[in-house]
């Protein structure tokens, strides 16, 4: 049977710490207590110190083996559950998306045969809430990204990514009030999903946007160090309990976040080394600013 030892580095340095409280007992106490010859004890000392050397040295590598034995098996552990974390995502992802397509699609067949007002509205919910399930699907492929471990850090010009996040926009969404106020060029070094985090920060201004008419502004701030992109909205505002989340970055049962758009884009932006913010605007909305590296 192997010996196997799981020390945290408090319990390492309390055993080094009794076995050389020991070992100053054995040489400069019991030593001197019992060998009444100076020569005799000098030479005793002499071999002590090089059997404390011997000890000292195999009692550091027993300790180094054991923590290199438990960080192994703690890595192989990690490795299996990112593997069948994978494997869950894709049988999710791939079940879900099939069985939310049949629905939708027997929804919008039976929308289009004769039904009266009310069995027309229980039908347009089941499409809605069918096409969102799908958006939440689409997204999550995002975090394989993520999970998947650290992307390259590459410039990216973060004017042009606005600029096609606004085009986006306007495809589907033409009651909205946009005003911006960007430099030529803004080069940012970030993850290469920044396009996709700028585009959620704009839809989500917009999505969940009550006022009449949805109204963002976007402004881009360089500094020496960094590109500031800030995205305002005159909606109801995040909640409290979505920032809370991203700022302490962890859910609870209680409290948790609805929008993988904003997890992404937070995500995005710290992996980039950047800061991710979220605030109030004035008068009502919020303000979501993405901090990052300037290029």
């Amino acid at each position: 049977m192997r010996f196997e030892m799981d020390l945290s580095p408090l319990q390492i340095t309390l055993v080094y710490i009794v076995f050389a409280m020991v070992a100053l007992l054995i040489s400069d106490v019991l030593f001197v207590i019992w060998i009444d010859d100076p020569a005799l004890l000098s030479q005793v000392q002499t071999v002590k110190g090089g059997v404390e050397i011997l000890l000292t040295a195999g009692l550091i590598y027993i300790l180094t083996r054991a923590g290199q034995r438990s960080l192994a098996r703690t890595n192989t552990q990690l490795e299996r559950r990112t593997q069948e974390l994978h494997i869950l995502q894709r049988l999710f992802r791939h079940n879900i998306r099939n069985d939310i397509n049949i629905v939708r699609g027997r929804a919008e067949w039976l929308l289009n045969e004769d039904a009266d007002a009310e069995t027309i509205q229980h039908l347009e919910a089941i499409v809605t809430s069918s096409n969102r399930i799908v958006t939440y699907v689409e997204k999550s492929r995002r975090i394989d990204e993520f999970v998947d471990g650290e992307s390259p850090i590459d410039s990216h010009d973060l004017v042009d990514i606005v600029d096609s996040s606004l085009d986006q926009l306007t495809d589907y969404v033409t009651d909205v009030d946009v005003s911006r106020e960007t430099p030529s060029s803004a080069r940012a070094n970030s993850h290469r999903l920044l396009e996709f985090a700028v585009f959620e920060v704009i839809d989500n201004a917009v999505t969940h946007n009550d006022s009449d008419p949805p109204a963002i502004e976007v402004t881009i701030e360089e500094t020496t160090d960094w590109v500031v992109l800030h995205v305002a909205d005159n909606g109801p505002g995040i909640p409290e309990d979505e920032r809370t989340v991203l700022r302490e970055e962890a859910e609870t049962p209680l409290i948790h976040s609805s929008g993988i758009g904003l997890w992404l884009a937070y995500w995005t932006t710290t992996r980039s080394g950047g800061e991710f913010q979220i605030s109030d605007n004035d008068p009502s909305g919020s303000v979501v600013t993405m901090r990052l590296p300037h290029a």
